[in-house]
């Protein structure tokens, strides 16, 4: 019986590997980090993202914890709806001024139907990068 379960949650656990690749993770404080989104699935994913902003949300640690510093999408901009096909990735460049261990978040949706920016539906998953440290 362990086997069926595992066999039947296996491919709903593969349908939406989306990586966040940064290229290293030792930074300087101001330094332009160039981070990927990239969709491995199979199925397209959809995110939010203002035009010219980053959709990627920054956390950093304080003690256990993990704290959102900044959210790279402006609040009063208007969002537009980017959609990914599978093997598809997308560029964004961002600085970071605090110094400490901090990562990337997305939050991003399976397929695009059904998808406003406005009013995000509940069922987002979310892709974390490794940690960064900024000197």
């Amino acid at each position: 019986m362990r086997g069926l379960v595992l066999f039947l949650i296996a491919p709903i656990w593969a349908l939406a590997q989306v990586e966040l690749i940064v290229p290293g993770a030792d930074f300087k404080a101001s330094e332009t980090i160039t981070v990927k989104i990239k969709n491995d699935g199979k199925p397209q994913i959809s995110y939010c993202a203002a035009f010219g902003q980053t959709p990627l949300l920054v956390q950093k640690r304080s003690g256990r914890k993990w704290v959102n510093l900044s959210n790279g999408t402006d609040a009063d901009g208007i969002q537009t709806l980017k959609v990914l096909g599978p093997g598809e990735s997308q560029e964004f460049p961002f600085k970071m001024s605090d110094m400490g261990e901090v990562r990337l978040v997305l939050d991003y949706w399976m397929g695009s139907t059904g998808v406003n920016c406005k009013h995000p539906p509940k069922g987002w998953k979310q892709a974390q990068s490794g940690v960064l440290v900024i000197h």
